[in-house]
């Protein structure tokens, strides 16, 4: 697997051909070299995510005791039992606070690869093609139909399946 620095070389050379004068607002050249260095994802936006009154308290929460108990799973149920214990007034006051508070979360997008054609086979062609006369048929589940089809292919002598890689391949 590349390295990090492997790949941001390949990324700045696919940048670099791109033959554009890059603006910090052109992702649409950064999205096109790094699917030239084949980066999976890239964090491009940012978004502000709002926390819930739990989390506010959660995070509150398990800071003060972070001294107290060093184990988290611990400090994670103290604190969960404390929320249930909690009255819905108190509850609704985490909440309002939380509503007040925004803090930002990177979101992350993904960078689709670009698919070569998918050739067919002989056998898809052939279930292609018999797979609409078996549907007219009442009753017969998809695993049965797929396993008569199945049954049907292995029937067929090497000339007849040949035929259907010839038509495939003429496609």
């Amino acid at each position: 697997m590349d390295t990090f620095e492997a790949k941001w070389v390949v990324f700045l050379d696919c940048l670099a051909k791109q033959k554009t004068t890059l603006a910090v607002s052109d992702l649409e050249a950064i999205r096109k070299a790094l699917v030239c260095a084949k980066f999976d994802h890239v964090s491009l936006v940012q978004k502000k995510k709002r926390l819930n009154g739990y989390n506010l308290f959660m995070k509150q929460r398990m800071a003060d005791l972070k001294e107290s108990i060093t184990d988290s799973n611990t400090r994670m149920g103290k604190v969960s039992d404390e929320w249930k214990k909690l009255v819905d007034a108190d509850k609704a006051d985490w909440k309002k606070k939380a509503a007040e508070v925004v803090s930002p979360v990177k979101e992350v997008a993904k960078v689709k690869k670009e698919r070569k054609p998918h050739k067919m086979s002989g056998y898809q062609l052939f279930v292609s093609e018999q797979m609409p006369l078996l549907k007219e048929k009442e009753g017969v589940s998809p695993k049965e139909r797929m396993s008569h089809i199945g049954k049907m292919w292995k029937a067929l002598s090497e000339e007849e399946k040949k035929v259907f890689s010839d038509k495939v391949v003429s496609v």
